[in-house]
Formats: C-alpha cells, sequence, structure tokens
C-alpha cells in the first residue's frame, strides 16, 4: 500500500491501475503488446531455423555436432540486458476463470523459472481459488510464502475498497 496516503487515495489509484491493466490486457489480445511482437520474432526465427537449418531474421546459429539445431549467437536485439531480463519469468500466471465448478477444478501453471512461480487462479464471485507451484529446490522460492503474501494483499485491497466505499 502507499505508505501514509488515505485508504480513499490508495482505492482511486488502485481503480486507476485496473483501468490501465485491462486496457493493455485488450491491447496484448489484439497483438499490440511490443513483448509479444519480440516473442513472435524470435520464435519465427527458431521455426524456420528448424524447417530449413539456416538461420533466419531472429537467430543467427546452426546445426551443432549432435545435429541438432543450436540457436547460436542471437542478434544485438536479444543481448540487450532489458531483453534478456524481460524473458526470465519469476511469476507465470494463467486465468483459468473459464472453467466452471461443474467441471470439475484439475488446471494448473508451473514455474517457468527455477527460482520462480506459477499461479493459476480462479476467480468466482464468491471466491477466488489460487494453485500455486514453485520448485522444492529453489532457495528463493516458496508456495506457502506466496499464499500468505497473496491472502495478505487481498485482505489489504478488501479493507481498502471497503473502508472507502470504493466498487471496482
Amino acid at each position: 500500500m502507499v505508505a501514509g496516503a488515505p485508504k480513499h487515495v490508495v482505492a482511486a489509484l488502485l481503480r486507476a491501475a485496473c483501468k490501465e491493466h485491462l486496457r493493455q490486457l485488450k491491447a496484448g489480445a489484439r497483438g499490440e503488446g511490443v513483448d509479444r511482437h519480440l516473442l513472435g520474432l524470435r520464435l519465427q526465427g527458431d521455426a524456420a531455423a528448424k524447417l530449413d537449418g539456416k538461420p533466419h531474421v531472429a537467430r543467427q546459429g546452426g546445426l551443432n555436432s549432435r545435429g541438432t539445431w543450436s540457436t547460436g549467437s542471437d542478434p544485438e536485439l536479444f543481448k540487450d540486458s532489458l531483453a534478456v531480463r524481460s524473458s526470465t519469468w519469476y511469476m507465470s500466471t494463467s486465468n483459468n476463470s473459464y472453467i466452471t465448478l461443474d467441471e470439475g477444478w484439475g488446471a494448473g501453471f508451473g514455474a517457468v523459472h527455477p527460482d520462480g512461480y506459477g499461479i493459476c487462479y480462479y476467480i468466482d464471485p464468491r471466491f477466488i481459488f489460487l494453485q500455486i507451484e514453485s520448485k522444492k529446490s529453489s532457495k528463493n522460492s516458496n508456495s506457502i510464502n506466496m499464499a500468505k503474501c497473496v491472502v495478505d494483499a487481498l485482505a489489504t485491497i478488501h479493507d481498502v475498497l471497503v473502508s472507502s466505499a470504493s466498487k471496482l
């Protein structure tokens, strides 16, 4: 929470953040997210290389000694520190709110980084269901601690919205 800010200010900031999140979600669904374009460029290069064994726009590589495709050296764009950091996902989430309770719950979402989290969530008008996965081998992630943090954050959000008589 914003330290020392009145709850009605925090509620207004939360509403603005939710509005912006929805705008970016819709833009991404329309293919307007730059990160999606960069991922697409990288995947196109990989896919094309696998088809004909030649390096393409996104990758400069070739067949290694085992006869499998090696991405070799990436173009400078993908070596940039921001590009490297933006393709390292410590938290990977999936909204499975399209699944009804009648269908049962069997979805999950795994961590894509050894020190990260995979969080699958289901939003119902009566509750929020979370399934949190992390690697036991990681000293930097812990699903139980993450669950406690999420519960605390949701309680704070509830408190802010109820006490400021705000509705999303």
